[in-house]
């Protein structure tokens, strides 16, 4: 059996699939139901009832950093702790080697166990070789309190992007020579950035902590082409301007959105800011022409407000006013081409859905979500699916597997 618990479980948009000796299914159920089946070795579910094999008296047990390409038969993106509980007596090779295909006429077909298991419950490809828990109850419980999202390497320097529930008052040390190192209380979400004098050493380490106790661990190489042992690490250029730069090159996606103004009394770029947070995220760029590309700049639309800060101060404050709950943002300008652009970057949001406000106490907001590089309502089956990416210590949407 494989539980997991993580505010980012994917959601298969399947229930129940039923093979010979096997059957997956895809629940909600809560923390306390969880134990009790574990301590009465039975249990039921969608018209199902099952057995556990006795466990022996010990529980193996171990933390994770996320995003680690080394923490088991495969890695979740969030920091996590692991309980292996395994049986008594080993179950029958039948059952437990995992090598005969699955197959039913209702049902996927799939060649053996694991690549089932990989589909199935996290829509992933199974990596050959990858060690599986067959012989016992694996329980991984993700943290949703504070996470390193994502790493952006410079040539100069380095920059951490956190987020999660609970980032404020967590500490994060960067360190990778005797002259640089970063140790900051943080206030919230959003990046850190440690500057190297004499360009970013070869290898750089990096811990998340909260009082006594350690959150995240890494150990970063920095060159290009080195075999990382973590996931969402980004070589980016060696400024934010030409980091902008580099999106405006690369043209409109599904993380990148261009508009050559942003007025102040329409709601249409705050469409954008909801759709990236309801997904991975994304950056909107002002001053450069939809569908060309052709940086125009914002000098002219900035006028009014008196400078480029109070241009960036309406930003915030409409993002503030208008989308809920509230998205994590970071809005910056830089000069591409002699001309002002501003980019504001928002980050994947840690409590889906986000939706536009509507005028009237009665009336709920309207959701969006991103779709190559479109902005979309969303279907009331894709805001079920959004909400169920919610995590909280009683209810949590994860997959289970019944053998």
């Amino acid at each position: 059996m494989v539980v997991d618990v993580s505010p980012r479980a994917v959601d298969p948009r399947w229930s129940t699939y039923e093979y010979r000796n096997t059957v997956f299914m895809n629940l909600v159920v809560t923390g306390k139901e969880i134990a009790n089946r574990l301590e009465s070795l039975r249990g039921e579910a969608e018209g199902y009832s099952f057995n556990l094999h006795p466990f022996s008296s010990s529980v193996r047990w171990r933390r994770n950093s996320g995003h680690s390409k080394t923490s088991g038969y495969f890695a979740l993106s969030l920091p996590h702790s692991i309980y292996d509980l395994d049986y008594i007596d080993r179950l029958p090779s039948s059952a437990a080697d995992g090598v005969a295909p699955l197959v039913n006429q209702s049902c996927p077909s799939f060649p053996d166990y694991g690549a089932a298991l990989f589909r199935l419950a996290y829509d992933l490809e199974y990596p050959m070789g990858a060690d599986l828990p067959r012989s016992s109850v694996r329980v991984r419980i993700a943290t949703g309190e504070a996470w390193i999202d994502r790493i952006w390497l410079n040539p100069r320097s380095i920059s951490v992007e956190l987020n999660g529930k609970h980032v404020a008052g967590c500490r994060l040390v960067i360190g990778g020579s005797a002259e640089a190192r970063a140790d900051e209380t943080v206030g919230g979400p959003g990046p850190v950035e440690l500057t190297f004098s004499g360009g970013v050493p070869e290898r750089v380490w990096l811990v998340l902590s909260r009082g006594a106790r350690w959150i995240e661990v890494g150990d970063i190489r920095t060159a290009r082409g080195e075999d990382q042992h973590w996931d969402d690490i980004f070589f980016a250029p060696a400024s934010s301007c030409e980091r902008v730069e580099d999106l405006i090159y690369q043209g409109e996606n599904d993380t990148v959105e261009f508009k050559q103004s942003l007025p102040k009394k329409e709601d249409k770029f705050l469409k954008t800011v909801a759709a990236f947070a309801n997904g991975k995220g994304g950056t909107l760029i002002a001053g450069v022409e939809n569908g060309t590309g052709d940086v125009t700049g914002v000098d002219e639309e900035v006028k009014p407000y008196g400078g480029i800060g109070a241009y960036k101060d309406m930003i915030s404050n409409r993002i503030h006013d208008k989308v809920s709950p509230e998205p994590d943002v970071h809005i910056e300008h830089c000069e591409v081409a002699g001309k002002n652009v501003v980019a504001v970057t928002v980050y994947e949001g840690s409590h889906p859905p986000y939706g536009l406000k509507r005028s009237g106490a009665q009336h709920h907001p309207t959701f969006y979500i991103r779709r190559n590089a479109t902005t979309f309502v969303v279907s009331q089956g894709e805001i079920r699916a959004m909400a169920r990416k919610r995590s909280s210590d009683a209810e949590t949407a994860m997959p289970w597997l019944v053998r």
